[in-house]
C-alpha cells in the first residue's frame, strides 16, 4: 500500500512520517484491497474535526463516530 503525507503550511517530518505509516498498516487488515492512503497535513488556527479521505477501486473507508 502506497502512503503519501503531505504537509499544508506545515513541515513534515520523517517522524510523522513513520508515525503515520506505524497507524495506517492496520488499514490493510480492514480493506486488503486498498492501494493508495494520502494524509494532508495542515495547521489551523482554530482546529476542526480531521477529514480523512480515500482513493481506492474498493470501498471507500470512512471515520466513524
Amino acid at each position: 500500500m502506497e502512503i503519501v503525507v503531505t504537509g499544508r503550511h506545515v513541515n513534515v517530518s520523517d517522524r510523522l512520517r513513520e508515525y503515520v505509516a506505524e497507524k495506517l498498516d492496520k488499514v490493510t487488515q480492514l480493506e486488503p484491497r486498498m492501494q493508495r492512503v494520502e494524509v494532508l497535513v495542515s495547521h489551523e488556527t482554530n482546529p476542526g474535526s480531521p477529514r480523512p479521505r480515500s482513493a481506492s477501486r474498493s470501498p471507500v473507508a470512512r471515520r466513524v463516530r
